[in-house]
């Protein structure tokens, strides 16, 4: 993935879900291990992607796997915690050294389950956010934005989970991270569309089209640039 250029190579857990759902720890790919029982990695990204939430059985099961076929519904997930919990030791214990288990620990809190991850740890879509929202904060700064944006580009090469096209709970979280990176996209554009720099323009706009080609704003901004320059659409 492209954007794995951007990662310190002394971080421990490096988590990215922009695109594929991938768990690196100290260099070392996890997914693979983890991703031979679907069941618990599907319940795996559900936590990361809800990263410091408090989640209750129900929630889980409704959002994970809708009508829930068993009648003991907070058994069920607790023991589908119960093993996740038991992979991530595992592993932990087979490529970590153990220290999987201090990163990466899924509690129960007040009837809720909650994954919390501790120190040096990297998760793009939280980098993303912070980013997005700094920039934009920044107001018509666009000379900070525009100065930021490949960063922000190479941290979102795709969609969130992108392979999961039929899980419609990851729909809601998509289209806010869509709508982060399009604010950032077209304040960059306008910016660069009102100091002339079309070359540039044009450039971010192609790009941007390949990850959203259905982006009304993206298809304006090429033909008024084109317009501006003489050219055809």
């Amino acid at each position: 993935m492209e954007n794995k250029i951007l990662v310190e190579q002394e971080l421990d857990l490096i988590i990215y879900t922009f695109d594929r759902f991938e768990i690196l720890y100290k260099g070392i790919d996890l997914t693979p291990m983890l991703s031979k029982y679907p069941r618990i990695f599907s319940l795996l990204r559900f936590f990361v992607v809800n990263k410091g939430k408090h989640l209750s059985s129900e929630y889980i099961e409704e959002n994970l796997w809708g009508e829930s076929e068993y009648l003991d519904l907070k058994n069920t997930i607790k023991g589908q915690v119960f093993r996740l919990r038991k992979l991530i030791r595992k592993i932990s214990s087979d490529y970590c050294s153990g220290n999987l288990e201090g990163i990466m620990k899924i509690s129960y809190i007040d009837g809720c389950y909650i994954l919390e991850i501790y120190e040096n740890y990297f998760l793009d879509y939280e980098n993303f956010e912070t980013k997005a929202k700094e920039l934009l904060a920044l107001s018509k700064n666009y000379e900070d934005i525009e100065e930021e944006y490949d960063y922000l580009l190479s941290l979102y090469p795709n969609h969130l989970l992108n392979n999961l096209t039929l899980d419609y709970w990851i729909m809601p979280k998509r289209s806010y991270y869509k709508r982060l990176f399009m604010d950032i996209v077209n304040s960059t554009i306008i910016y660069l569309k009102k100091k002339s720099q079309y070359k540039r323009a044009l450039e971010i706009i192609e790009k941007v089209i390949l990850i959203e080609p259905m982006e009304e704003r993206l298809h304006v901004h090429f033909i008024e640039i084109l317009l501006k320059q003489g050219k055809k659409y």
